[in-house]
């Protein structure tokens, strides 16, 4: 069960399950957030271990970014990733490309 939510009643909540959902945030305030859900696994015995963080990011865009992200402990992003080559398009053929070069320009670090 994953959890979305920002007050420290859902985070709490969010503790004690499976994982956490974020809307669009920075990665220091995603920093935050995520340090108050491993204290509140911590008070309840928990690890951050198996515990997912599913993270749309305004400031995080290529590998560094996401680099930074994974060590706050975000284990996965939300994204568009045509965005970043083609702007917003609804044109299918450059969503795709933008979705092969962001895997090309990103995916190898994970692979």
């Amino acid at each position: 069960i994953y959890v979305g939510g920002l007050s420290d009643a859902a985070l709490r909540r969010a503790a004690n399950h499976d994982g956490w959902i974020s809307d669009m945030h920075t990665s220091e305030e995603l920093r935050g957030y995520v340090g108050k859900i491993a204290a509140y696994r911590a008070e309840a015995g928990r690890t951050m271990d198996g515990f997912t963080v599913l993270a749309a990011c305004m400031d995080a865009f290529d590998l560094d970014g996401y680099k930074r992200l994974e060590e706050i402990g975000v284990t996965d992003i939300l994204t568009l990733p045509w965005l970043f080559y083609h702007g917003p398009t609804d044109d299918l053929a450059l969503r795709t490309d933008g979705i092969a070069r962001f895997a090309e320009d990103n995916l190898s670090y994970w692979a």
